[in-house]
């Protein structure tokens, strides 16, 4: 019995409510966007971020070299609600990064390269982000930054919270494995 609340108290001391969800791709086009849609099942902070540019380690451990484009990320509600953008996250970071604390709800985040805003974005908004021409068009040639320097168009974004919707990944595997391991305990147990 000992045993088997130690492996209890294991699984659970070690379990993460963190989910996170992750892209990488590649654009071909300057003028791209990429939407990614998902749902928050309560309350809470979310943090979406962009990768590429500078590079950085996703929550999966998996490294994301520098290279990619100077990013711009925004968030819209499933309904089209402007609620947030950001264009670099630090002065030293031109990957994007939103943090925002949003209600139970389906939400839809939108990464472009730097310079191609949207037009008419004000908190409240509601705006059809689908629609081509409130987009402004980044005016960059190919992928390169503020600076002229050539860039490729590769990206990755990771959109983090503990209330992401259960189809996301949870960066907790091995809480699983003593679960399992939990639940047979008593299987062979009782086979001695």
């Amino acid at each position: 019995m000992k045993l088997l609340s130690f492996l209890f108290l294991l699984a659970f001391s070690s379990c993460s409510n963190a989910a996170f969800i992750t892209f990488t791709g590649t654009f071909v086009e300057d003028d791209e966007r990429f939407y990614m849609p998902f749902t928050v099942t309560d309350n809470t902070e979310v943090t979406i971020t962009s990768f590429g540019y500078s590079g950085g380690d996703l929550l999966d451990n998996t490294f994301i070299p520098e290279g990619g484009f100077d990013t711009v990320l925004f968030l819209f509600s499933s309904l089209g609600e402007f609620i947030a953008d950001n264009d670099d996250r630090s002065l030293t970071s031109f990957d994007a990064e939103i943090v925002e604390t949003l209600t139970s709800g389906s939400y839809i985040a939108v990464l472009v390269q730097y310079n191609n805003f949207l037009n008419g974005a004000v908190p409240g908004a509601i705006i059809d982000i689908n629609d081509d021409s409130l987009w402004a068009g980044s005016g960059a040639v190919n992928f390169e930054d503020v600076n002229g320097a050539s860039r490729t168009g590769d990206y990755a974004i990771q959109i983090s919270s503990d209330r992401l919707r259960a189809d996301a990944k949870v960066s907790a595997p091995s809480t699983l494995l003593l679960f399992s391991l939990l639940l047979l305990l008593p299987a062979l147990r009782r086979k001695r």
